[in-house]
């Protein structure tokens, strides 16, 4: 199911809209081949901040797990050229 969720993402492009419906915080945990969806979106300021805003509020309406609370960090692993989603991110 995760990979299939990478998929339509990389098919269907990368639509805010679709994210936000479809895209939960569990999966900006997915890491395949050393890269997460937050690696995959890094050149994009604005789904990173719809991930932070869907980060802020599931911790309104709910205790976030302790997965789910650090899923900022993220964001800094190192993909498979040892550069992170926020290097990434900043350079673009």
């Amino acid at each position: 199911m995760d990979i299939l969720l990478w998929k339509n993402i990389a098919e269907l492009g990368e639509d805010l809209g679709m994210i936000n419906q479809s895209v939960n915080l569990n999966s900006f945990n997915l890491v395949f081949d050393s890269i997460s969806l937050f690696h995959y979106f890094a050149p994009r300021a604005d789904i990173l901040e719809a991930i932070k805003d869907k980060i802020t509020e599931e911790g309104y309406h709910r205790e976030l797990s302790k997965i789910e609370q650090s899923l900022p960090l993220q964001i800094l692993n190192p993909d498979q050229k040892n550069k992170t989603a926020l290097y990434t991110a900043i350079s673009n």
